[in-house]
């Protein structure tokens, strides 16, 4: 039994412990970040999203507190431990963390809030670290002290750093506009079908007119040729005699041969001459004669 209540009183101070890490931590970066935005005087979108990230962190350290706190409350009372719920500085960790738990729920979902206010609770965190880390065995006049002396140096500590880091003209931290989203464009409707266009049938050609006769045209008068009268010309130079050539004498007469009678010729091959009169047609129309020479 001894080793399950030592066990469970183990887990329930880690989980305390984690709770007060991660709470601390939290709250050390929004201390750091507030810093940095005093430069320019403005928090833009990305620091302010960054803070509420770092604040939904601070904000599960403290759920991971208190439940544990609780849990280690019922079990020092169930195993007849109420003198250590009792001592001051178990009591005063309980006012520390309703402080904590009442500013963090007070400021919402707003990372940045007043300098004061964020010195106040980063001293309540810083001694809340303390007194769950040293737990001493104190008396309640000397832990008053000490909380006061405390919250006193931090804030001056605090207000000294967000003076030195603030700029020239900067009064307070002024959160940047959010600019609407521009609307959505309506969504374009879908075009309307377009009816194919109507042709009107084309009317009939008229029928072309029929040709108009022609005006005969005019006759000319027929022109009478012009004749034009010869003139004689009279020469007044001399008339130049040219000589004229005696006639020339005929030529001779070719006396013709006489056609050789092939027939009167033996001895020649028979030979068909091209008959010019009747009389050598009339010699052709017979036979030819060959003589063979006999041995």
């Amino acid at each position: 039994m001894s080793f399950s209540v030592e066990a469970l009183s183990l887990m329930f101070y880690f989980v305390q412990q984690l709770g007060v890490v991660l709470g601390v931590g939290a709250q050390t970066v929004i201390l750091i970040s507030y810093l940095i935005a005093t430069r320019d005087n403005t928090v833009d979108q990305k620091e302010e999203q960054f803070g509420r990230v770092v604040v939904q962190v601070l904000k599960f350290g403290l759920y991971f507190i208190v439940i544990s706190g609780v849990l280690i409350t019922v079990m020092h009372f169930t195993a007849n431990q109420a003198e250590i719920v009792y001592t001051p500085a178990f009591v005063f960790k309980w006012v520390l963390i309703f402080v904590i738990g009442t500013i963090t729920f007070m400021v919402g979902r707003n990372p940045y809030m007043h300098f004061f206010w964020e010195g106040v609770l980063g001293s309540h965190w810083y001694a809340l670290f303390i007194l769950h880390v040293v737990a001493p065995l104190t008396t309640w006049p000397d832990l008053l002290v000490l909380y006061v002396l405390w919250t006193v140096g931090f804030l001056l500590a605090w207000n000294a750093l967000v003076y030195t880091m603030r700029a020239p003209k900067a009064v307070t931290i002024k959160e940047v506009e959010k600019k609407a989203p521009p609307p959505a464009p309506k969504p374009i409707p879908p075009p309307k079908p377009v009816p194919p266009p109507v042709v009107a049938a084309a009317p009939p050609p008229k029928p072309a007119p029929p040709p108009l006769p022609q005006k005969p045209a005019a006759l000319q008068s027929p022109q009478l040729p012009v004749v034009i009268k010869p003139t004689v010309a009279v020469s007044t130079s001399p008339v130049i005699s040219i000589p004229q050539k005696p006639p020339q004498k005929p030529a001779p007469p070719v006396p013709e041969k006489p056609i050789e009678d092939p027939d009167a010729n033996p001895g020649l091959p028979t030979i068909r001459v091209m008959p010019q009169t009747q009389q050598d047609v009339d010699r052709q129309m017979r036979p030819s004669v060959v003589q063979f020479d006999q041995q």
